[in-house]
């Protein structure tokens, strides 16, 4: 990180910490039930989660 910093550069982590798979501990034993979002069946996504916060947005990919 000094070498980058000597250069002018700067160093970002960009980490997301919230994403855990059904073995892991916390989801195995949760300390609330309310620790994770569910659906009453499996729900694929369309990996489109910016459409949520842009107001110009189609409605297709709203939907």
């Amino acid at each position: 990180m000094n070498a980058a910093h000597a250069k002018g550069m700067k160093i970002i982590q960009d980490a997301v910490y919230n994403h855990v798979g059904t073995e892991h501990f916390l989801f195995k034993d949760q300390p609330d039930s309310s620790w994770f979002h569910r659906w009453p069946q499996f729900t694929q996504t369309s990996y489109k989660d910016q459409v949520v916060f842009d107001p110009y947005a189609s409605a297709a990919d709203k939907n």
